[in-house]
């Protein structure tokens, strides 16, 4: 009964139109514009508070900062801080404190009412909070710095699975003057029976200044005559390759599809250029290179059966392309060659591209062998590949004093195998235009202690 008479009223007001529901509305309309500005100011106030947070956050950072510096008065570099991103003093204000390796930064700002000062005209207060802790970190730091000496026989690969770094057996022989044997294989000898470690010598022989080694050097002196003239040294710094930044000749197009030289009573002369495909000196032929670069792409240097390369100066071969070759001088040759002491390739006489993937076995690398004399002046490159030297193999620079050092991924000496190699005393202009000073570039790896800010809250 009470329901039916409810919705008799209500039907009766719907129909009145005395301006009844005029007054109503005109009483209502203030509150009704008064809670639909309140949304709109908040939406206001609430922007002002995420920016004012934003000052909170980089004044709090900038006080710490100043604390981890060994400032004790930090309002005033917050201020500082706050000042350039916005704040107004006239109407805000600012605590700074610390306590327990966290500081806290407080803002409170009076705003503005708008369309809610209908409701009310109380002042509305926004508040911004940031708290910074100072934490400590372990900051690494890796440097490139020189020690003393330089190595001319280096094997560039840290890769112990690759293959070992420097191995020398069956008489093997260095003598590096004015420098040393350095190996960046990490390898170490995991078993006593297994011939393997960043330096592996066997009935060997080491004249250096220093033979250092990032992992483990074994001198096996069990089985033959194993000497070093110097103490080696494992567990060293790796070395920075320093040819890396060279770049490499321009490869222009083919001027040559390879060339093959064989016997005839006049030594053929060979000009500088781009040879697409192999370079072949063989069957007792005589030949001599004009001073220059040689180019050869996707094809490799060949010197076997007796060949003769007559004292050919500032020269460079270098091996690229998209599968680059490689060299190999063997079988009773008789080689003498030197690399420019300037231009673009001043230093480099066996220059092989970092793109060049030599394969696993002995007669897919770089390679000198057979019984043969060979004369180099420069530096023997080759950052990806090995560099196989065997069979009586004996290399050394043309003269006293002049510089020879051989760098390749890594390196095998064996079969009464000698190098002998200098250190620039003489042709120092020569090592200085590749960037291959007088001492070795290492990196070195410290770990230091810093305190650093950290933002914990926000709001």
């Amino acid at each position: 009964m009470e329901r039916i008479r409810l919705l008799s009223s209500i039907r009766k007001f719907c129909r009145a139109d005395d301006g009844a529901i005029g007054t109503v509305l005109a009483i209502a309309a203030p509150v009704i514009i008064g809670i639909s500005g309140l949304a709109i100011d908040y939406n206001i106030w609430k922007k002002e508070q995420t920016a004012l947070t934003r000052v909170a956050d980089s004044a709090a950072v900038a006080a710490a900062f100043a604390k981890s510096n060994g400032a004790t008065e930090l309002e005033p570099y917050a201020l500082a801080d706050a000042e350039k991103n916005g704040f107004d003093a006239s109407r805000e204000t600012m605590e700074v404190s610390f306590s327990e390796g966290n500081i806290t930064v407080d803002i409170q700002r009076e705003s503005d009412r708008f369309l809610s000062s209908i409701i009310t005209q109380e002042p509305v207060l926004i508040n911004a909070r940031a708290d910074v802790a100072l934490v400590q970190r372990e900051i690494v730091t890796s440097v490139t710095t020189q020690s003393s000496g330089y190595p001319c026989i280096t094997a560039l690969d840290a890769n112990p699975i690759t293959r070992r770094g420097i191995y020398m057996h069956n008489t093997a022989h260095i003598d590096a003057t004015n420098c040393g044997v350095h190996s960046n294989s990490e390898d170490t000898q995991r078993r006593p029976w297994l011939e393997t470690a960043s330096i592996y010598m066997r009935n060997a022989h080491i004249e250096a200044d220093f033979i250092r080694s990032v992992g483990e050097t074994v001198v096996n002196s069990s089985n033959g005559f194993t000497t070093t003239n110097v103490e080696p040294e494992s567990g060293v710094e790796e070395f920075i390759d320093p040819f890396t930044s060279l770049t490499p000749p321009v490869q222009g197009s083919c001027d040559n599809n390879g060339r093959t030289v064989n016997y005839v009573p006049t030594p053929a002369v060979l000009q500088p250029g781009t040879y697409c495909g192999d370079i072949i000196i063989q069957n007792g032929g005589q030949a001599g290179f004009a001073p220059g670069v040689y180019n050869i792409i996707n094809g490799d240097f060949l010197v076997r059966g007796g060949a003769r390369i007559h004292d050919s100066q500032d020269v460079t071969f270098y091996f690229g392309g998209n599968n680059p070759g490689k060299w190999i001088i063997d079988n009773g040759t008789d080689v003498s060659l030197s690399a420019p002491s300037s231009g673009n390739s001043a230093g480099m006489l066996f220059w092989q591209s970092d793109r060049a993937r030599c394969g696993a076995f002995y007669n897919q690398q770089n390679r000198f062998a057979g019984g043969a004399d060979f004369a180099f002046d420069g530096v023997i490159y080759a950052p990806n590949c090995g560099l196989v030297i065997d069979n009586n193999a004996q290399l050394s620079p043309s003269r006293e004093n002049a510089h020879m050092s051989v760098h390749a991924a890594w390196i095998e000496m064996r079969g009464s195998a000698r190098l002998t190699l200098h250190g620039a005393t003489a042709e120092q202009e020569l090592v200085n235009e590749t960037g291959y000073t007088t001492s070795t570039a290492v990196q070195t790896t410290s770990v230091t202690i810093e305190t650093v800010p950290q933002l914990r809250y926000s709001n």
